[in-house]
Formats: structure tokens, sequence, C-alpha cells
């Protein structure tokens, strides 16, 4: 497979025809919450409103003839190593869309809600640095095909989906402040190391390091009636440039991309 160098390719892809910019992401917001840890702790600010929470369905994409099928990317470039996988794949049915970071496995089966998911020792721990995961089918939604363009957008939180769901909403009160719901009960420091403690109102608590750095990352989003993966939609751009290549770009920083030059694969 051929691919072009990532700085002639991100230029093309910028400037675009007649001043147009395609990009896959929003460059002013993707990875904005890659890795970043939640407010989980107590603050001295209220917190913000519930954000969304992902849908259980979604409308089926509207694809133009020439974008359906199988696609794959090869990642190269000094941004190759921020991405779980070098190899993306993309698959675009009448039906439904993804896209997956092939790694040639599957995401681990949750054992256990109680622990946490998909993550090790640290926020970090639970993705790669543009906030994806690998061996798993990301659900493309917002789909739409607009001559040679094709938009859509994903949800990097949806990995932890299932790990919501299971969890037991926890009330959260703060002088001042409404009721909120989190899946752990509010917590004023974290301490990390080969045993995790939280402090509440002054006495720290042993929490598995796995659970705290989950927790942290902020994936979930939770109400009196439950939680869910949170709605933090990663909006994407790419063109039919052949009628087997298509081209774009995944911002996934304020400053940071990484050219895509996806190949038809079936």
């Amino acid at each position: 497979m051929s691919q072009r160098a990532p700085s002639t390719l991100l230029l093309a892809l910028l400037l675009g025809c007649g001043g147009e910019r395609w990009v896959i992401g929003d460059r002013d917001n993707a990875g904005a919450d890659a890795g970043a840890a939640a407010d989980a702790g107590v603050g001295t600010s209220c917190a913000s409103p519930v954000p969304e929470g992902i849908a259980a369905l979604s409308a089926p994409p509207a694809l133009a003839p020439q974008h359906l099928g199988s696609w794959l990317a090869t990642l190269r470039g000094g941004e190759a190593d921020s991405f779980p996988s070098p190899l993306i794949a993309l698959r675009l049915a009448s039906g439904a869309a993804t896209l997956r970071f092939e790694s040639g496995a599957d995401v681990p089966a949750l054992l256990d809600p109680r622990a946490g998911y998909l993550c090790a020792s640290s926020v970090e721990s639970c993705a790669s640095a543009a906030g994806f995961v690998a061996g798993f089918d990301y659900r493309l939604v917002e789909v739409r095909s607009h001559g040679s363009a094709l938009g859509f957008a994903l949800y990097p939180d949806e990995p932890w989906r299932e790990w919501c769901e299971q969890q037991v909403p926890s009330l959260i009160q703060s002088p001042g402040c409404e009721p909120r719901y989190d899946v752990e009960p509010g917590y004023d420091e974290a301490r990390w190391g080969e045993s995790c403690a939280v402090r509440r109102a002054g006495e720290w608590q042993d929490i598995a390091c796995e659970r705290l750095a989950t927790v942290e990352r902020g994936v979930c989003t939770c109400s009196a009636q439950g939680c869910r993966a949170r709605a933090r939609a990663q909006p994407a751009h790419v063109r039919l440039v052949a009628p087997d290549s298509l081209e774009g770009a995944l911002w996934f920083s304020a400053d940071r991309a990484q050219g895509l030059l996806f190949q038809r694969s079936e």
C-alpha cells in the first residue's frame, strides 16, 4: 500500500479544493479529553451540567455507493506512535459503519465491573496518546456522503460503554451546588503508587489502581437512573480522490495531526 509523506498530504488536505479544509476531526477540540482526568474529586466550584451519554441506537449511515466497502490505512510518520496500532480498518455498509485500530485481537471482555476496565496503573494507561484503544469497533454516527466527501463522527469513550452501564451511581453533594452523580463517591485527593487510595473527609481509603484510573479518565456520565459512556463525539471527514482511495487527516490535539490514506480492501 502506498502513502504520500504526511507533510505533503496534510498540506494538500488543509488547502483542499477552492480553499476548503478537509480533516478527520475537529482541530480545536480533537484530543482535548484524551487521557485527561475527570473532575472526580470534590472541587470548590459546582460541576458542569451532566454531559450527554451515548445513545443506544443511531440513525443508519447515509452513504453514496462509491463509499461503500472496506478500507485500510497504514499510519506512517512521527505521529503514528500516538495511536494504538498503525493499521486502521474502516468498514462502511448500508446498515452500519465502524472504525477499528487493528491489533490482531479484540478488546478484553469485561469480567468485573467493580474493578477498572482497559486501564492499569494511571490515566495514561487507559488509551493511546491519541485517546483510542485497539481491537474495538468504534461505531460511526452522523455518517453522510456529500459527493466525493464523507463525514462522520465516533465516540472515543465508547469502549467503556458496558462498564459504565454496570456502575451504580453515587450521589455527590457539595454545599451550594445541585446534587450530582458519579461512578464513585466524591473525594478530595488521589494517591498513586503500587497501591492507590483516595482521601474522603480527611481519611484515606484504598481503591484499586485500575478502577481509580478508569474513574479519573471520566468515561462515564451518571444520573439517578444510571450511568452511560460519555458522548464526546470526534467529528471526521475524508474525501474520495480515486475509485479506491480515500484521503484525510486525523487531528488528535490542538496542533497535532496524522495524515491518512485509505485504500479499498474489498
